[in-house]
């Protein structure tokens, strides 16, 4: 299956957005020191957003702590080592 199909998730039409969204600003007259450190505050928390989400992958939800929440209705919550389960 597709990465992108399996992730939904929009990076170039988002991206598209944000080059858009500089030319108008820098049309409006922001100056191009203020939009490049606004970019440099914001790379930060959107790498570790990308990061995150990528290496967590689309099995992510099968952690044992989850399936023993969903299968009990409660909070009981039974031990685990860390460790993916396999996917099957």
């Amino acid at each position: 299956m597709d990465r992108t199909r399996v992730t939904g998730r929009h990076y170039g039409l988002l991206g598209l957005v944000a080059a858009a969204a500089v030319v108008v600003a820098v049309g409006l007259g922001v100056p191009i020191g203020a939009i490049f450190i606004l970019a440099v505050a914001l790379f930060g928390p959107l790498m570790m957003f990308v990061m995150l989400h990528a290496l967590r992958g689309p099995q992510a939800h099968r952690h044992p702590v989850v399936e023993a929440i969903d299968s009990t209705g409660g909070r009981a919550r039974r031990p685990s080592s860390g460790a993916r389960p396999p996917t099957p």
